[in-house]
């Protein structure tokens, strides 16, 4: 019977089947060692030894096994869930289609085709589609973090609000209380170079008035 104390040796595993991210619970530890290579890797929740080298090798689990890389859900209400290589779609993106509960077999099928050509034709995703998808894989990659108060962390959260500006309308932001002191330290540093940002239009930050 294995114990917490068991170990495996790490040949008999692919790439994928080990986290990527720290583990430690100390987080100023983890801070400090956060840009240092990791010295003891800790595999994913239900992965299972699969690369036996001396063994036959159909005891080996291929390495390029299939993935499902769009999907449909529909649930016991009758709502469904979009999803794209893992990440849900907005329901917005698709509300032309379907608002609400599905109500007959044809909006499923015409769901069916607008995923699989956003899955096969990427050139026919909307700029919205594709920076909401990025927001939701970024939200998901800093649920993960264990500091919230890293400096990955704060950066995730920047980059997350600028997309979030990005495609709403100009008189229809509404900015957070981090940005309101960002571009105003900004501003009184360097009032040149914030009214550049403006003017090359490379950030979403308050207008000068």
């Amino acid at each position: 019977m294995p114990t917490k104390h068991s170990r495996l040796c790490s040949l008999h595993f692919y790439p994928s089947d080990f986290l990527d991210g720290r583990t430690d619970s100390n987080k100023s530890r983890a801070k400090q060692k956060s840009d240092k290579p990791l010295q003891r890797r800790n595999l994913k929740q239900g992965a299972v030894p699969s690369i036996f080298n001396s063994a036959p090798a159909y005891l080996s689990r291929p390495a390029d096994i299939p993935a499902v890389t769009a999907c449909i859900t529909v649930k016991s209400d009758m709502t469904v869930v979009c999803s794209l290589a893992g990440n849900v779609i907005p329901a917005s993106q698709y509300s032309d289609l379907l608002k609400g509960h599905l109500m007959c077999l044809s909006q499923l099928v015409n769901l069916m085709v607008c995923l699989k050509s956003w899955q096969t034709d990427p050139s026919s995703r909307s700029l919205q589609f594709s920076v909401l998808m990025a927001i939701d894989v970024l939200k998901t990659a800093q649920r993960r973090m264990s500091d919230s108060n890293s400096d990955e962390h704060r950066k995730i959260t920047f980059i997350t609000e600028q997309l979030q500006l990005v495609i709403r309308h100009k008189y229809g932001r509404h900015y957070s209380p981090q940005l309101i002191v960002f571009a105003f330290m900004l501003h009184a540093a360097s009032s040149a170079a914030y009214k550049m940002l403006l003017d090359d239009n490379v950030m979403c930050l308050l207008s000068i008035r």
